[in-house]
């Protein structure tokens, strides 16, 4: 079951409605009925889908249809679309500024959003790697606080 959000390999965070009770009927049937439960990546993703949930349940008792929304982008995703601007120039470059979209060819398209994409998520993933370097150096640091031997006299 991948990431509920994000789509990829979830690290360990679940959900699982907490109003969930099986019907009578169920019950009696004999009938197994799952509660709906979904996996994340990361704690982020799993407070994203907390927060998309109340949004679509906060809706639903407005008696509004229910329809997909897009959350707004944090600053790292918005630099990532930045990111992505330069492949998107380049390849449009290269296929030609004066052709309308709706003239390219399927392949064209594809070519077009497999770049976009993977500047995104390239940028996304520098990021990450950053935190992590940072958060393992904070880590160690600790660590090494933890191992020195307590310090003697007044701690103020």
């Amino acid at each position: 079951m991948p990431c509920a959000i994000c789509r990829r390999q979830p690290r360990g965070f679940l959900w699982q409605d907490p109003e969930y009770l099986p019907t009578q009927t169920q019950a009696e049937s004999g009938e197994k009925s799952r509660p709906e439960t979904a996996a994340f990546c990361s704690f982020r993703c799993q407070t994203l889908f907390g927060a998309i949930r109340q949004s679509r349940e906060a809706r639903r008792r407005q008696g509004q249809a229910e329809e997909e929304i897009m959350i707004d982008a944090s600053e790292t995703e918005k630099a990532a679309m930045v990111s992505a601007l330069r492949p998107l120039g380049d390849y449009v470059v290269a296929v030609g500024v004066e052709r309308p979209l709706a003239a390219y060819r399927r392949a064209e398209i594809l070519t077009l959003i497999e770049l976009v994409v993977d500047a995104y998520q390239a940028h996304l993933l520098e990021v990450a790697e950053r935190e992590a370097v940072s958060e393992d150096a904070l880590f160690r640091r600790l660590e090494a606080r933890r191992a020195l031997p307590p310090a003697k006299g007044v701690p103020f």
